[in-house]
């Protein structure tokens, strides 16, 4: 399936940030990874975890929040209470 929208300037070098930064060959593969990765957040959510990341020389934890994620914690809690 193809599908084809508009991106701010901001976005688009983002894309090629990122496809600089991990070697990748396109700003499409750029997306399908970052796709990949919003696709594991949310699994993770859904099973009731917390999706973050922790920097081991601090010893900090951080939460990755993003619109919508508040819902599937929600949803994950009332299913967990069944």
């Amino acid at each position: 399936m193809r599908i084809q929208f508009e991106l701010s300037e901001g976005v688009a070098e983002f894309l090629d940030g990122l496809k600089k930064d991990l070697g990748l060959a396109s700003r499409t593969d750029a997306i399908r990874h970052s796709l990949n990765l919003m696709k594991l957040a949310v699994k993770e959510i859904e099973e009731g975890n917390t999706f973050g990341s922790y920097n081991a020389k601090k010893g900090v934890i951080r939460e990755v929040v993003i619109p919508g994620f508040e819902i599937l914690k929600i949803k994950a809690k009332s299913k967990n209470k069944k």
